[in-house]
């Protein structure tokens, strides 16, 4: 029960910086009137938000028992679903 408890706090600690990243990076968008416009105008940038995370999702599913690696991917996975967030509340 130890380890399965360890685990648990872990994936849901994992999971909380997640959400409070993707919560940070929305409000941020929303809040700040340049990092708005930066947003609507700059479709290239949507663009690659929107397609990355396949990439990310294909590399974690090759290094997921490489520790180092395996966070950074996930990291760049949730930078990129929070950005594509923020593009949504930016557009409404």
């Amino acid at each position: 029960p130890a380890v399965r408890l360890a685990f648990m706090r872990k994936v849901f600690a994992i999971l909380t910086v997640q959400l409070a990243v993707t919560a940070a990076s929305a409000s941020f968008i929303m809040l700040h009137p340049d990092a708005r416009h930066f947003v609507l105008t700059n479709h290239a940038v949507t663009l690659a938000a929107i397609f990355a995370p396949l990439g990310f999702i294909v590399a974690l599913s090759c290094y997921q028992h490489r520790h180092p690696h395996n966070l950074l991917l996930l990291g760049g996975f949730t930078l990129c679903m929070s950005y594509s967030v923020g593009v949504v509340c930016a557009a409404t």
